[in-house]
């Protein structure tokens, strides 16, 4: 962690930015959700026998696809620790 803050912002969670204009809102949002999608910032694993994939939700965005045929065996946890900024 680089202690820097982060802004968590989903395009199916947020809604709009308290305390803001609408109209300005919706705006910064837009831009925001177009940055996120950026290609440079987007990881996209190839999954192969006995992988195993860690990210830390609260600084990264989730999205998966389920694009393969084979059996995969997931498990998920949540590890107690810092409270996000």
């Amino acid at each position: 962690m680089t202690g820097k803050k982060g802004l968590f912002v989903n395009e199916s969670m947020t809604s709009f930015i308290k305390d803001m204009d609408r109209k300005e809102s919706d705006m910064l949002l837009r831009y925001l959700f177009d940055y996120l999608s950026t290609p440079e910032f987007q990881y996209r694993h190839k999954w192969r026998e006995n992988d195993l994939a860690i990210w830390d939700n609260r600084t990264s965005l989730h999205y998966a696809l389920f694009d393969y045929t084979d059996h995969r065996l997931m498990h998920r946890i949540v590890i107690q620790g810092d409270v996000p900024f």
